[in-house]
């Protein structure tokens, strides 16, 4: 009895140490997975774009649905004392004057209409002076064919080929909303994936985290122009071969498919790169520290951030000296960032915030040789979800340089937003792009050019 009660402790005492063993690999596993340079980054990418949705949601909510007609106008308010005083003796400040004049006394029109269940689409932007019409442009989408006008260049539509846009939005659950947060999901899956183990470098070491010298895991992420290069070049492959992705962007884009990024493109300079490096606790990885250092040469830059989703510190330094430190609070329904400079000084704030009515931001800045102020307010009025609503924007600056404004005053856009929409453009008498003149293609090319060249007279 005594001996079988021994073997009952033995194989007892062997299945703790079995079970022991199992979970202790199974933490050694757990940790080596927490500790991967790939998953710390990967989980950073994921929080980032859920603490970005609260943003999103705001965006929504001007969508409301793939029917809809959006009438804005836009009025200008703008002045100058620096390009006004100094106009006589200087012909670009002349130009810069005029040119805020002008858009003073326009009349700025711009409709957006959308006919998902009719397969068509319809932009036009007007804008007049007096009676003086400076721009009159439309662009057509009518089932799978599009259209492009210029009154200044034809009084025709000009047929401008096939389109695919409305076979993206052929799926009746699929809606343009839709469509974006699916290529946004399609895009950070895929950043996740093209960001190489090999780019990595990691190191224990220490590192000052507020104010303190702190044992951390480092990770560093090291991108040249080839890294760069080689993560858009996966992403825009990515995009290809994900069917839902390629048939939404060729929609949009024509030409989508036939997108390619080269061996030899160059997207970063001989000399440039980025070094993005992430300080981590060095028991569960949680990440204290994040710092992004630019390089051009003997141009150094960083940007770093200490701190949670819910408060930190910011500090932006130059050639190692620096330049400012902005401390950050987040909540639910707002933003708050306060600027000092490197003196401990305050230069500066930033309040963004989001109310039932809509949303706010308000800017300063004043470090004594440059002085800023920006307004910006959106609100809804009548807001009928899914069906109608009036949006108010305004925007009022003031940019101010050794004690002259450069430029100041307001921009406001008022629009109307109904769920319904109809699209009566007669495109009977369209002439194909292939039969235009040289001297018509030239002229549709540099509008912008000659619109810009009009309002600085």
């Amino acid at each position: 009895m005594i001996m079988k009660s021994k073997k009952i402790h033995v194989i007892f005492f062997f299945l703790l140490l079995i079970i022991l063993s199992f979970l202790l690999i199974g933490i050694g596993i757990y940790f080596t997975y927490l500790k991967s340079p790939k998953t710390i980054t990967s989980k950073i990418i994921d929080n980032s774009h859920e603490k970005l949705e609260k943003y999103w949601q705001e965006i929504k909510k001007d969508y409301i649905g793939d029917t809809y007609t959006l009438n804005s106008k836009i009025q200008y308010n703008l002045m100058s004392e620096k390009y006004t005083k100094e106009n006589q003796t200087n012909i670009d400040y002349l130009k810069k004057s005029n040119l805020l004049l002008n858009l003073n006394h326009s009349q700025n029109e711009i409709e957006l209409v959308k006919d998902k269940k009719n397969r068509k689409a319809f932009i036009s932007f007007k804008q007049t002076i007096g009676q003086e019409e400076i721009i009159n442009t439309k662009y057509l989408i009518d089932n799978a064919t599009k259209y492009y006008y210029a009154s200044s260049v034809l009084k025709n539509y000009v047929n401008d080929g096939n389109s695919t846009y409305f076979e993206s939005l052929s799926d009746e659950n699929s809606s343009s909303i839709d469509n974006i947060e699916y290529l946004s999901l399609v895009i950070r899956e895929s950043l996740k994936e093209n960001i190489k183990e090999s780019y990595y470098n990691t190191y224990q070491t220490e590192h000052n985290i507020a104010g303190k010298d702190t044992k951390v895991y480092q990770i560093s992420l090291n991108l040249t122009n080839k890294e760069v290069r080689d993560i858009l070049k996966g992403i825009l492959n990515d995009l290809k071969k994900d069917p839902k992705a390629n048939k939404i962007l060729t929609g949009i884009d024509d030409d989508f498919p036939k997108m390619k990024i080269s061996n030899q493109k160059k997207i970063l300079k001989n000399q440039e790169s980025y070094t993005i490096n992430i300080y981590t606790s060095t028991i569960l990885y949680k990440p204290l520290k994040y710092e992004v250092i630019y390089i051009n040469g003997s141009e150094r830059k960083e940007l770093s951030y200490e701190g949670d989703s819910s408060h930190g510190t910011f500090y932006y330094i130059e050639n190692d000296a620096l330049k400012y430190q902005i401390t950050s609070k987040n909540t639910e329904s707002n933003t708050k960032l306060t600027i000092y400079d490197n003196k401990d000084k305050k230069i500066g704030s930033l309040l963004y915030e989001i109310n039932e009515n809509g949303n706010s931001l308000e800017y300063d800045f004043d470090n004594q040789k440059e002085k800023h102020h920006i307004l910006y307010s959106s609100k809804y009025i009548d807001y009928k979800e899914k069906k109608s609503y009036t949006n108010n924007k305004k925007i009022s600056f003031n940019i101010m340089q050794d004690k002259k404004s450069i430029i100041n005053g307001d921009i406001k856009i008022d629009s109307i937003m109904k769920s319904d929409a109809k699209i009566t453009e007669d495109v009977s008498n369209s002439v194909l792009s292939s039969t235009l003149t040289d001297e018509q293609r030239n002229k549709f090319e540099s509008i912008k050019d000659t619109i810009r060249e009009r309002l600085e007279r």
